[in-house]
C-alpha cells in the first residue's frame, strides 16, 4: 500500500512538472485587427515558444514554432474559424469578398518545412470549409502590410492587444521593413 502511495505521488508530480514546463512556452491573448475595409475585429492568437523570457519591454519568445488564430466572421462561415501553421502571421484581411492570412517562417527548420519559398510569406485563402495554401504571386498587393502583431502584447496588456498599441508595436525601429509590409525582393540568407 505503501510503494502505491509513493508510485501515485510521483506520477501526479511528473504529469504536474510536465504541464507546467509546456504552460511557461504559450502565450495567448486576443488583438483587434484592422481590415481593409474599415471593420476592426477582435481575433484570438496564440503562439508556442521555446521560451517566453522577460526583458525591460515585458515578455518576449524567443524562437516561435508555431501560432493560432481564432477568427469570428460569419460572412465566411457560419463557424469559428481556426487557423493554425508552423508560422508568424503577419496579414489577416478582406480583399474582393476573400478571406487572406498571410504567415513568415521564423526559423531555418520551418523555412525548408515550407519549401524555401522565395519570397519567404505563405499565403493563404478560405475555402468554404478549410484554408487553402496559394502561390505568393496569388496574395493580393492590396493586403501587404502588417495589421498582425509582430511581437506579443505589452506586459501591461495581456488579454486585448488594441490597434492603436499594436501599430505602434509594428512600427518600431526595430522591426525589419519586409515584417512591416510584404517585400516581393525580401530573402532569408
Amino acid at each position: 500500500m505503501r510503494h502505491a502511495i509513493w508510485v501515485m505521488f510521483a506520477l501526479v508530480s511528473a504529469s504536474c512538472a510536465a504541464g507546467s514546463t509546456q504552460q511557461g512556452s504559450f502565450r495567448e491573448w486576443k488583438e483587434e485587427v484592422k481590415l481593409n475595409d474599415g471593420r476592426v475585429i477582435i481575433v484570438k492568437q496564440k503562439w508556442r515558444c521555446d521560451k517566453i523570457g522577460k526583458d525591460h519591454r515585458g515578455e518576449y519568445c524567443s524562437t516561435m514554432r508555431e501560432a493560432w488564430l481564432i477568427i469570428d466572421l460569419p460572412e465566411f462561415s457560419n463557424k469559428i474559424i481556426e487557423w493554425h501553421e508552423q508560422l508568424r502571421p503577419m496579414i489577416l484581411n478582406v480583399d474582393k469578398n476573400q478571406l487572406y492570412i498571410v504567415g513568415i517562417p521564423a526559423i531555418g527548420a520551418q523555412i525548408a518545412l515550407y519549401g524555401n519559398p522565395h519570397p519567404p510569406y505563405i499565403g493563404y485563402r478560405w475555402n468554404i470549409g478549410g484554408w487553402q495554401q496559394i502561390p505568393f504571386s496569388e496574395i493580393p498587393e492590396t493586403i501587404y502590410k502588417t495589421n498582425m502583431a509582430t511581437e506579443l502584447p505589452p506586459f501591461e496588456s495581456p488579454y486585448m492587444f488594441g490597434v492603436d498599441t499594436k501599430d505602434q508595436s509594428n512600427s518600431r525601429a526595430s522591426l525589419p521593413k519586409p515584417y512591416k509590409l510584404i517585400d516581393p525582393n525580401f530573402r532569408f540568407d
